[in-house]
């Protein structure tokens, strides 16, 4: 996963779609030409509204192509995630494993019916009194076009990030 505060100077072939203004400042989606995804979210003041918001999975954060039902089971630091998903009329089980990391979270596949790879890195960056946090995502899923697949899949995060809160 690439890292980066901001997302002015990312590599060149970027689509940007700009956002709306909101309570907090929503950046992204970015999506490259190779299907990876950013999304920034911004607010005045330290990590730990970001924190305890996130500090156990919750539905409305986890991001999958028609998800119908999401579950997530501790163990040990980290969380044991399971999402069905439907595409296409079928249902698919996708598990995951998310786990706290120095700067945030990362989930990794663990077993998916549906995706090929699939991979999440939450980050929060503090400078000159405020928080970014970052999310990243980098999925595939065989005969679906990467860029099209994590564009759609960051609209949806980008939508979820509001109910962070409004602003602290």
């Amino acid at each position: 996963m690439r890292t980066c505060f901001g997302l002015i100077g990312l590599v060149t072939g970027l689509v940007v779609v700009e956002s709306e203004a909101h309570a907090d400042d929503i950046r992204g989606p970015v999506v490259t030409a190779d299907g990876f995804v950013l999304i920034a979210i911004e607010r005045s003041g330290g990590t730990d509204s970001f924190k305890s918001h996130l500090a156990e999975p919750k539905k409305e954060l986890c991001i999958h192509q028609g998800l119908e039902d999401v579950s997530f089971q501790p163990s040990e630091a980290c969380f044991q995630v399971r999402a069905t998903s439907n595409r296409n009329g079928q249902s698919y089980v996708t598990e995951t494993r998310r786990c706290p990391t120095k700067s945030g979270w990362h989930e990794t596949l663990v077993s998916s019916e549906l995706y090929e790879s699939y991979e999440v890195v939450w980050s929060l960056h503090t400078e000159n009194g405020s928080t970014q946090l970052q999310w990243e995502l980098k999925a595939i899923i065989p005969d679906v076009a990467p860029i099209i697949l994590n564009y759609h899949l960051g609209e949806q995060m980008k939508q979820s990030l509001k109910s962070l809160g409004s602003g602290g």
